[in-house]
């Protein structure tokens, strides 16, 4: 009896799809920026299958026109999986394993292959197939399996009459095996995968082609990918009975220890609803106090885009809330459109003029505007700056982050950066006079970062790789191509000078020194965020979070302050803006992935552990964030959609308040999509 067949008789079915019961049509909806810091609800049905990986390209020419990536399609009247994306970078100029030296700030790019993943991390012993009909033999198209993320699995394809076994780990792809293999596209090929402890075995057609030994996966999903256009037909899983129980057993024991965890801590206790409807456009809240009477308040903007893309979207509507739900005041018209936005809106709330009560300092109809926070009346207001290519689609800018910083030396920050989206930064005093402007030749990132570094009572500005003093002449600027998601300086007394931490999209993460030095690259990804809190259970020392998004997204690391990896793991494939929560006022905080009530959400610490989960009792998930707005010191977690805003409170029992409470930096009146966040 052939090996695949006696498998398929002797050991226990784990997994039968033939793609019957799914609706014609994208299988995928791929990601946008949109869902970098939203969890968007699902629109397709996927079953059990994940999206893990998804090649992404800006330039018109490799885009694949035939989005999304995966599509179930009707062929010789049975419905099959349809992998559409032609990968043309991968066969540009390399070979596997990537040995050239000017593709290091592609590989993001080059390694973003389509792929989907199912099953569950704990399966270790298995056998996968799946029938396989590639259109062309370009790349590499076939199986995934022993799948602990998108950075980490194995891979057994055909490319080019030849069958190879992979494994990538993070940033390296390694041929294990090859052999010649002919075959003819369109036309159907059965790849299976055999993994018991070290030993893999590869067959097509029940034919064996590759036997080797590898140890670096022992357990892990199964998985489909391609890098060309190609057809899945029929996957099956198969695990061997006495496996089947150890397996059956460790997901009871997870079961058991993921539930002492989350008794150790206390859940959440829903304390408000407000009513929404109509008044906000995704991530667009901010919480602080408008009225003087020491409560926060909530500052919710609508906004517009203003051309196609993501680079010009103007605030329409202000709309000032009390967390009793009372409307305050309003500016501006508000609409049942409902957008959400990747980019901020560029509106804080903030003290500017020092007079005790806060301010509202906005960009709204291409002016800067200062609104008094009791009235939304406006102040002051200027007409923001003359625009400047290649983002000058209007004569001014519509303004796309305001920061707010100490420039002048008056003992508090009462300076105003404003930025366009990418190019140019304008400085600004309290009274919206001009202080200076500061364009880079490289693009600016999304949200800059101050300290005052060599204590001359005024902000050295860290914006985009370039630094800043306080007169906007440049100190120095890092060789980087790719934009700064997020940007970080730290001082810690565990460190003996400053460190400057970037989240530098396909280039990784950046540790640099305070003269302008990169002192680590880690290539771990597309990085998105920095954090940097106490996030290990029974530690006092600090750690940096930080996650990707595309290309492999999702995936959280945890590291130390010299950048080794402590942690990581994939709990969702969204974004997430991953900031630090005080929760239990004891010193360790969490990190707040999503309001997603399931393992995708909730507070993980940083051996990713889930400690406190939503619960499934329907509230918004959209969008998500953590302040204290009652004033016990420890953090309330807020959700919200287009039409309600919920808050939940620690449930630690009546009257108990925070004895320790973190400061954070940059100050919680710099709120944005893209700040870091330090929690010290």
């Amino acid at each position: 009896m052939a090996l695949l067949n006696k498998i398929k008789k002797n050991w226990k079915s784990a997994l039968i799809e033939d793609f019957e019961k799914y609706e014609e049509g994208p299988f995928s909806e791929g990601y946008t920026a949109i869902s970098e810091v939203h969890y968007p609800s699902k629109k397709v049905f996927q079953g059990p299958w994940q999206e893990i990986s998804n090649y992404h390209w800006w330039g018109k020419i490799h885009r694949n026109p035939d989005m999304p990536n995966w599509k179930i399609i009707r062929k010789n009247g049975r419905k099959v999986l349809k992998q559409t994306c032609n990968n043309k970078l991968n066969r540009k100029n390399w070979k596997y394993p990537i040995k050239k030296f000017f593709l290091k700030s592609k590989l993001q790019l080059i390694l973003a292959f389509p792929a989907l993943s199912a099953g569950d991390f704990l399966s270790d012993d298995y056998c996968f197939t799946a029938e396989v009909n590639p259109f062309m033999k370009d790349d590499l198209v076939g199986v995934i399996f022993r799948i602990i993320d998108g950075q980490r699995h194995y891979i057994f394809g055909i490319k080019k009459n030849k069958a190879y076994l992979m494994k990538r780990f993070r940033n390296d792809l390694k041929i294990i095996a090859s052999k010649r293999f002919h075959y003819i596209c369109d036309q159907y090929y059965e790849l299976s995968v055999i993994a018991q402890k070290n030993r893999i075995q590869c067959l097509i057609d029940d034919e064996l082609i590759i036997d080797v030994n590898d140890e670096s996966f022992q357990a892990g999903k199964i998985g489909l990918m391609g890098n060309v256009p190609a057809i899945f037909r029929h996957v099956e899983a198969f695990i061997k009975p006495e496996a089947y129980k150890a397996y059956v057993l460790k997901k009871q024991n997870l079961k058991k220890r993921n539930k002492r965890i989350r008794e150790k801590y206390p859940g959440m206790n829903l304390w408000k609803k407000i009513d929404i409807s109509n008044l906000c456009s995704g991530r667009t809240v901010r919480f602080g106090d408008l009225t003087g009477n020491g409560i926060p308040d909530l500052l919710i903007a609508q906004g517009r885009p203003m051309s196609r893309g993501t680079n010009y979207n103007m605030i329409t509507c202000l709309t000032a809330i009390d967390y009793n739900g009372n409307i305050l005041w309003q500016k501006g018209n508000p609409s049942n459109e409902r957008h959400c936005f990747c980019s901020d809106l560029a509106f804080q709330i903030y003290d500017i003029d020092g007079d005790g009560l806060n301010e509202v300092i906005c960009t709204r109809d291409f002016q800067l505007e200062i609104l008094d926070g009791r009235t939304g009346e406006i102040k002051l207001k200027i007409a923001t700056p003359d625009s400047v290519p290649p983002y000058h689609k209007f004569p001014n800018i519509i303004g796309d982050a305001i920061y707010i910083c100490n420039l002048t030396g008056k003992g508090k920050p009462q300076d105003i950066l404003l930025k366009d989206r990418y190019s140019k930064i304008w400085a600004y005093d309290n009274r919206l006079s001009l202080l200076w402007e500061y364009q880079s030749q490289r693009e600016m990132g999304h949200f800059p970062y101050s300290i005052d570094f060599n204590n001359d009572g005024k902000d050295e500005i860290l914006v985009g790789y370039s630094l800043l003093d306080a007169h906007g002449h440049k100190l120095w600027e890092l060789p980087l191509r790719d934009h700064a998601d997020a940007v970080a300086i730290i001082k810690l007394t565990e460190l003996s000078e400053y460190l400057i931490i970037i989240a530098a999209s396909d280039e990784g993460l950046i540790f640099a020194d305070i003269e302008g030095r990169i002192k680590k690259q880690l290539r771990l990804g597309h990085m998105q965020t920095v954090t940097i809190a106490k996030l290990i259970p029974d530690s006092t020392d600090y750690y940096i979070a930080t996650n990707t998004y595309w290309g492999s997204p999702g995936i959280i690391y945890i590291l130390d302050l010299n950048g080794g990896i402590v942690s990581s793991f994939q709990p969702s494939i969204y974004g997430s803006p991953i900031g630090p929560v005080n929760w239990t006022g004891e010193g360790q905080e969490f990190i707040l992935l999503s309001a997603a009530p399931d393992e995708t959400g909730g507070l993980y610490d940083g051996l990713g552990n889930q400690a406190v989960a939503f619960p499934d009792d329907g509230h918004p998930i959209l969008c998500y964030d953590a302040f204290d707005l009652n004033g016990d010191g420890l953090d309330e977690l807020i959700c919200w959609d287009h039409d309600t805003l919920w808050v939940y409170a620690c449930d630690n029992g009546p009257g108990n308040k925070s004895s320790w409470r973190p400061q954070r930096f940059p100050a919680p009146y710099n709120a944005s999509n893209y700040r870091s966040n330090i929690s010290i």
